[in-house]
């Protein structure tokens, strides 16, 4: 039939496990998907809201996940009537035992003034982590959307 599809569950067909195609796919349609990899490199979203001055996550991945990582950031301050767009590289240093990440800000445009700062962490443990975080200038409501685009090691 020719039900249209507007979730993982509804549509004219329906395959809850894995679906492999040896050939060429040709969508009429929209794609929709949580993440899109491209053979060694990912396109990713989240989005986070933000109250406080805290430092908040606002993507994460394992460390062995991504050496290098390009972070659109769209950041809506409806308190304030106040909004931001951002571009920031990390590099993540994710061979041997000791990691390390860093960060570079750049291309940033406001309407009303930066409306605060991005830090890098990587977080220890079995498995360590890559964090990328928001640290607000203003405790206000804050919607922070992502667009990740990553590449392997």
């Amino acid at each position: 039939n020719n039900t249209n599809s507007t979730s993982t569950t509804t549509g004219a067909t329906i395959i809850d496990g894995g679906l492999g195609v040896g050939k060429d796919v040709w969508v009429g349609g929209r794609m929709n998907s949580e993440s899109v990899l491209i053979a060694d490199t990912v396109f990713d979203s989240t989005q986070t809201t933000n109250t406080t001055t805290m430092s908040t996550v606002i993507d994460e991945y394992p460390v062995s996940q991504f050496r290098s990582t390009k972070y659109l950031v769209q950041i809506d301050d409806t308190d304030n009537n106040s909004f931001q767009v951002t571009e920031c590289l990390m590099l993540v240093v994710n061979t041997g035992s000791n990691y390390s990440a860093s960060s570079n800000e750049y291309g940033t445009v406001t309407n009303n003034g930066e409306l605060g700062v991005f830090q890098t962490n990587v977080v220890g443990g079995p498995t360590p982590i890559v964090q990328f975080l928001f640290q607000a200038n203003t405790a206000s409501n804050k919607t922070i959307k992502v667009l990740r685009i990553a590449m392997t090691p």
